[in-house]
């Protein structure tokens, strides 16, 4: 499933400039996350220099483990 991070899209440009990180989530009577998902972090590392809108995708397998990654759309 991808889910927009925002809503609000009226003068949003489009961009091809994309850049991602994920994290893992383990559940099993205590949950376990780890991975990096910092939008700010994420920009950084792939010489976005302006964020303009990002997206959530989600794996779920069975409610016990997930894996999300978070893509951000920007310029460079």
């Amino acid at each position: 499933m991808t889910e927009p991070r925002g809503l609000n899209f009226e003068r949003t440009p489009v961009h091809r400039d994309e850049g991602s990180g994920d994290w893992h989530t383990v559940q099993y009577y205590v949950q376990v996350d780890w991975g990096r998902n910092g939008l700010g972090e994420i920009a950084r590392r792939h010489g976005l220099k302006r964020i303009h809108y990002a997206d959530l995708e989600t794996l779920s397998v069975l409610g016990i483990y997930a894996q999300r990654k978070v893509h951000v759309y920007g310029e460079g």
